[in-house]
């Protein structure tokens, strides 16, 4: 399977977009690595082989964020709804992709690394991690 990611890297006054696709856990590191670094958004990602909207859009939304050693994940789609990744912290709510995430949503990197992983083999929400319903306010 493959997973197409994107974010944002700022250099200067210049925004500019980068992606990856990922197809093998190595790539799945490459994206953490790209994302630890301190001048870059959180990913958008999808995959490719679900199916699109009428619309042209994907039917699911992916979030992909990294705060030091720690990440969060959103997987969500029309069929099951919202979820995020339920970790120890942090008790405030953070914000990822410019929206406020739950709070106890962060997981160490090790746990996102192997979601990703799982996500890209099978091609859904990965069951490895422990997931907890996430609702746009």
């Amino acid at each position: 399977m493959t997973l197409e990611a994107s974010w944002r890297v700022v250099d200067g006054d210049v925004w500019r977009t980068e992606g990856l696709t990922i197809t093998t856990s190595e790539q799945v590191r490459q994206l953490i690595v790209a994302l630890s670094r301190h001048d870059t958004t959180d990913a958008r990602a999808y995959l490719p082989q679900r199916p699109l909207l009428p619309s042209g859009w994907p039917d699911h939304e992916i979030i992909i964020g990294v705060r030091g050693d720690r990440g969060s994940l959103l997987y969500s789609d029309g069929d099951i709804g919202g979820w995020v990744t339920l970790g120890d912290g942090p008790e405030d709510p953070p914000v990822y992709a410019e929206g406020e995430f739950p709070a106890r949503c962060e997981i160490p990197l090790p746990e996102l690394e192997e979601a990703l992983v799982e996500m890209v083999e099978a091609g859904r929400r990965p069951e490895c991690v422990v997931w907890q319903p996430f609702e746009e306010g």
